[in-house]
């Protein structure tokens, strides 16, 4: 009976572990790599939308995996968020925010300096837009 209980109690756990990666798969779509970084799409945030002049562009976040060591203060890189714009029929990009985590669980924001840029060809914002605008 103990030996039963322990079977099924080690089966429940791994069907949640299983279920909980298989969601977080579909999720996060890659996107790229280069010997810097790997870069996902957040493709549950991916939304279509309108400002107040009527112009459509595309809003989702992406996150971006150092492939080795990056410091930032003499803070580790565990990862980077960035919520993101395109401006899909203009073919331009936008940053709005970004979001650094670190390996000691603190994290920072910057918004300072995200301006609306002209996709340069053959460049990683290439690469994101044609991710997102198909």
């Amino acid at each position: 009976m103990k030996n039963t209980f322990s079977i099924l109690l080690l089966f429940i756990i791994l069907s949640f572990t299983i279920n909980s990666y298989s969601q977080e798969d579909e999720r996060w779509k890659m996107i790229t790599t280069d010997r810097n970084r790997f870069i996902y799409l957040d493709t549950k945030t991916i939304e279509n939308k309108e400002n107040e002049n009527k112009e459509k562009f595309i809003q989702c976040w992406f996150k971006e995996i150092p492939t080795k060591k990056e410091f930032v203060n003499d803070k580790e890189i565990k990862y980077v968020m960035k919520n993101t714009v395109f401006y899909c029929s203009e073919k331009k990009i936008k940053f709005i925010e970004a979001y650094t985590y670190f390996r000691d669980n603190t994290n920072s924001l910057d918004t300072t300096s995200f301006i609306v840029n002209t996709i340069v060809p053959e460049s990683l914002a290439e690469i994101l837009f044609f991710s997102v605008c198909k």
